[in-house]
């Protein structure tokens, strides 16, 4: 049983992703969202449909009788057009005279629930037809056990194009973990020089982040979305062009729609666009890493490229669902930073690197301690600059030849690499400076 004081409560907060106001019991549109409802993608357990209450909140009242309207929610759930059948509790409540319908609908247990053949979602206040990848999630979820129907949506790339073996870090991640669980931080930069490892920390706490399915706020993340922004990356000795995923406010917008799986609304004109991606992050908790955060700053002087650094900085945030974590070489203003340093030349999460890449080239067998220790001292620490000097130990198969050249040479392309990268994040009067 509803009370009219429980009616207005529930009219009060308005519409949202498990709340819908329609003032008429018409059948096609009901159906649609009792459907949106019992698929529950926004994961809220379900949803309440107010059948009598206008869009503004006000109470007009739906026209059946009380028998009429129970008897009408009844078929709509039996009849056939909704499969599987969904589960639904109905209870009228007569306020000022005016008689409403208050239809509760838990989560069903067999998702993807279709009407006429066709699944729909909710995204926001918003009803929609879901897209083959969101149905596949759905089906994905009723295969498996109860409590393991809550993981996320995660938009990651390979492993293999980030880092394939992760070493140490295990600060790092736990201020990254603290700073998820805070519901009063919002955003956070992994700050560090070019090549000490701010994408591989990023990846890895996305993926641990995956894994975990980590509550923060008392809700779990249901969506990790990863875009970069790079356009250049040093491998094997040479400076490569690579496809960023983004480059401006439009792309940015169209990227995380696609990633999200609503690429129905990526041609949209772009203030729509916004305002989706704005109504998706308001639904679902979710964590949007940008990696690489510098090729955008350098070019902040172009206005669309600004309003992309904003939205990513300041609208994204500003929604209490949304984590932002970026990779930059510089702090970001107002957001908690998190600095990723050289490796200690004497350390274990140090040796542990060396070790790591040395079994990754098939070196185990040419270096001994010492020539491990040695290897950390001539790179600083530096894991792009560790993995460059080992590489260059595997082609001539002489490590204190391959030590010497790099000591002579000081891993002269690597680092023009990095400093030109740290360039890249400099206005153009400080680069001509």
């Amino acid at each position: 049983m509803v009370t009219p004081e429980q009616l207005l409560e529930l009219i009060s907060s308005g519409e949202r992703n498990d709340v819908e106001f329609k003032e008429r019991l018409e059948g096609e549109s009901v159906k649609k969202t009792i459907v949106a409802f019992a698929n529950d993608w926004s994961r809220t357990g379900g949803g309440t449909l107010i059948l009598g209450v206008a869009k503004n909140g006000r109470v007009v009242g739906i026209r059946e009788t009380q028998d009429q309207a129970l008897q009408l929610i009844a078929n709509f759930s039996k009849d056939g057009s909704i499969d599987p059948k969904p589960s639904v509790d109905p209870h009228p409540v007569l306020y000022n005279g005016k008689l409403v319908l208050v239809v509760r609908v838990p989560a069903g247990r067999r998702p993807p629930y279709r009407y006429e053949g066709r699944t729909y979602i909710r995204v926001g206040s918003t009803t929609h037809i879901a897209t083959i990848e969101q149905e596949e999630i759905l089906r994905e979820r009723s295969l498996l056990p109860e409590d393991q129907r809550s993981q996320p949506l995660v938009s990651l790339p390979p492993r293999e194009s980030i880092v394939v073996d992760f070493v140490g870090r295990s600060e790092e991640l736990s201020v990254l973990n603290n700073w998820l669980s805070d519901p009063w931080l919002r955003r956070c930069s992994i700050v560090g020089q070019g090549g000490c490892g701010k994408t591989a920390l990023a990846y890895e706490f996305a993926t641990k982040v995956a894994e975990s399915r980590f509550p923060y706020s008392g809700k779990r993340i249901d969506c990790i979305v990863w875009l970069s922004a790079k356009r250049k990356r040093f491998y094997a000795g040479e400076v490569r062009e690579v496809s960023p995923d983004f480059s401006d406010f439009e792309s940015l917008l169209s990227a995380i729609l696609t990633a999200a799986g609503f690429t129905e609304y990526a041609e949209l004109p772009v203030n729509e666009r916004a305002a989706q991606v704005l109504e998706l992050l308001s639904a679902f908790p979710t964590l949007l890493i940008v990696d690489d955060l510098d090729t955008l700053l350098g070019r902040r002087d172009d206005p669309d490229v600004a309003r992309a650094i904003e939205f990513v900085l300041d609208a994204i945030p500003k929604k209490e669902r949304a984590k932002v974590l970026v990779t930059s070489r510089q702090a970001v203003l107002w957001a908690q930073a998190v600095y990723v340093k050289a490796f200690p030349k004497d350390s274990d999460e140090g040796l542990a690197f060396v070790e790591s890449r040395m079994k990754l080239l098939e070196l185990e067998s040419l270096l001994g301690r010492e020539q491990k220790r040695e290897i950390l001292r001539v790179t600083d620490g530096i894991p792009l600059y560790v993995e460059e000097l080992l590489r260059l130990i595997k082609i001539t198969a002489n490590p204190r030849r391959a030590i010497q050249e790099w000591q002579q040479h000081g891993g002269r392309r690597a680092r023009e690499f990095a400093l030109a990268r740290e360039c890249e994040a400099l206005g153009k009067e400080a680069q001509l400076f």
